[in-house]
């Protein structure tokens, strides 16, 4: 169970990382 808790939260730190990556690229997309 710990390591699902520890992959599912690593998966949440890359989706908020390439969100991030995303807007540091390309401004007009953090308006939607």
């Amino acid at each position: 169970v710990e390591s699902k808790k520890s992959i599912g939260a690593l998966k949440i730190a890359v989706v908020k990382l390439e969100k991030k990556a995303v807007e540091a690229f390309n401004p007009k997309s953090a308006d939607k």
